[in-house]
């Protein structure tokens, strides 16, 4: 419940350049264990999500997708591809950092 109260709280990007610079921010101020559990997230989103047939999400996949702001990304494969792309190379990309 108190992760709910969180999203209720932040503010919604206005587009997706928008999300991929409020990831940004959350990845650097995140926690070695939060920043681990994002790309877990990501990763399961890729793994269970085909953007081209998307017709029924499961429970888990769709709060994450709220979580990033990814849901109506989905409306555009192309867009939505491009985004989580962007965003993983960035979450791995500070776990590296992180680990050095």
């Amino acid at each position: 419940m108190e992760n709910q109260d969180n999203l209720e709280q932040q503010v919604l990007p206005a587009n997706n350049a928008d999300v991929v610079e409020s990831f940004k921010i959350e990845i650097t101020q995140a926690s070695q264990r939060k920043l681990e559990l994002i790309n877990k997230k990501l990763k399961f989103i890729c793994d269970d999500i085909d953007p081209y047939n998307c017709e029924v999400i499961g429970p888990e996949s769709e709060n994450i997708l709220k979580e990033f702001y990814l849901k109506e990304s989905l409306e555009n494969p192309f867009h939505f591809t491009n985004i989580m792309l962007r965003l993983m190379d960035l979450a791995e990309t500070e776990l590296k950092k992180r680990m050095h």
